[in-house]
């Protein structure tokens, strides 16, 4: 099994859990490794720069989760094993 069909698998694994409408990986060079659901394959290279960004704030602190906060969804950006993972979920009901 490639690392891709890995991959893919996670990923749809991933878009199957509650709230979440779309998930990207990409390479540290902003390269879209794979995109379903929500996640634009463009974006891509934004999450890239900001995940290395937020690493760079609090380089001592391990893998920080950007988090982006909107009326129209949520979205989880964060570093894991060299790939870039962005989750878009649903947005968070206000209290």
């Amino acid at each position: 099994q490639s690392a891709m069909q890995d991959l893919d698998k996670a990923t749809a694994a991933t878009l199957g859990e509650d709230g979440v409408l779309g998930i990207l990986c990409a390479d540290r060079n902003g390269l879209c490794l794979s995109g379903k659901g929500a996640a634009l394959p463009d974006t891509a290279g934004f999450a890239a720069s900001l995940a290395q960004r937020a690493q760079s704030l609090a380089p001592d602190a391990g893998a920080p989760t950007v988090c982006i906060y909107s009326a129209a969804s949520n979205i989880l950006i964060r570093e894991k094993d060299g790939v870039i993972v962005e989750i878009v979920k649903k947005p968070t009901p206000e209290a």
